[in-house]
């Protein structure tokens, strides 16, 4: 049963519902629907839009405020790599101490010079969730291009947590669009190591 006409991404489903909320009763009784049957078919649209809008609602607040924080830990997380790598430096510094302030990982049996980081990429909609692992390093950049395309746009900075989300607007919302990711690994504010291998994501409504 073909259903790719109902979008998948939450706030374009809860425009699509909203449609058929204010447009069923002249559509369907053009159609020969009943008035039990617009009935049932709103119901099922209402269940639905009360579910889906407060989704949309907090995704759009979270973005508000990730739009707020990411300049500020652009800014900040410097000082304190700066800050860290002193106090690493000084006579009285000892490992337990970096461990206790998590300074260090308990880990060191990863290089990050020669390691590699690792990301799958699955579309949801008109977004892509990447995932992944990042072996010995501190972070990861991730990194985005239409397929075929020569440049790469970073679309996310010093991430330190998976899963991360790609949002990046499609060139055309009515064509799918395939795009290929990589992430390359994060010790120290700079990249190191091996870039991950380049994974790929189809975005469509």
């Amino acid at each position: 049963m073909a259903t790719d006409y109902i979008p998948r991404s939450y706030a374009n489903l809860e425009q699509w519902l909203q449609n058929q909320k204010d447009n069923i009763a002249d559509v369907g009784t053009a159609l020969g629907m009943s008035a039990d049957e617009q009935a049932v078919y709103l119901a099922s649209v209402q269940r639905l839009l009360d579910k889906v809008t407060p989704i949309v609602d907090l995704t759009y607040q979270l973005d508000h405020l990730k739009a707020d924080f990411e300049p500020l830990l652009a800014v900040e997380l410097p000082n304190l790599h700066q800050q860290v790598k002193r106090l690493k430096t000084h006579s009285g510094y000892a490992p337990s101490m970096g461990l206790r302030m998590g300074w260090i990982s308990e880990r060191h049996e990863v290089d990050p010079s020669t390691s590699q980081p690792s990301i799958t990429a699955t579309a949801m909609g008109m977004r892509v969730k990447i995932e992944g692992n990042k072996p010995g390093f501190e972070a990861v950049n991730v990194y985005m291009r239409h397929k075929g395309g020569p440049d790469w746009t970073q679309i996310a900075l010093r991430k330190r947590r998976f899963p991360i989300y790609d949002e990046t607007p499609p060139v055309n919302v009515d064509i799918p669009e395939i795009r290929e990711y990589l992430c390359k690994g994060v010790v120290d504010d700079e990249e190191i190591g091996l870039p991950s291998l380049v994974v790929e994501a189809v975005v469509a409504k």
